[in-house]
């Protein structure tokens, strides 16, 4: 069995990476580093429910819509949680345990 993680990255939209030519190939990158300068926007200016105001817009305006819709909750618990290194290692034993008692069944 194949487990994925997601994975976020914060992308600043300054000049430097505006004309970065990933960015340009990449519209769901470019989409999602526009989504995260919203975001990041949104919390500068104490603006309620930042993540979630970030999400609706971009629903609007038809950027990253699917995705946003399907996974948005995610992308918004992701944004918004704080890093614990002690649960991320427990999270990573119960799983490593899981998956060798997969293998010995």
């Amino acid at each position: 069995m194949v487990y994925t993680r997601p994975c976020f990255c914060h992308l600043n939209l300054d000049q430097e990476n505006v004309d970065n030519e990933l960015l340009q190939k990449c519209g769901t990158l470019r989409d999602y580093a526009i989504f995260n300068q919203i975001y990041q926007n949104n919390l500068q200016n104490n603006i309620d429910g930042p993540a979630r105001e970030a999400k609706y817009y971009r629903i609007e305006k038809d950027n990253l819509r699917e995705y946003l819709l399907k996974a948005g909750e995610d992308v918004m618990s992701f944004l918004t949680a704080e890093y614990d290194w002690k649960e991320d290692i427990r999270v990573n034993r119960k799983e490593a345990y899981a998956e060798g008692e997969d293998l010995i069944n």
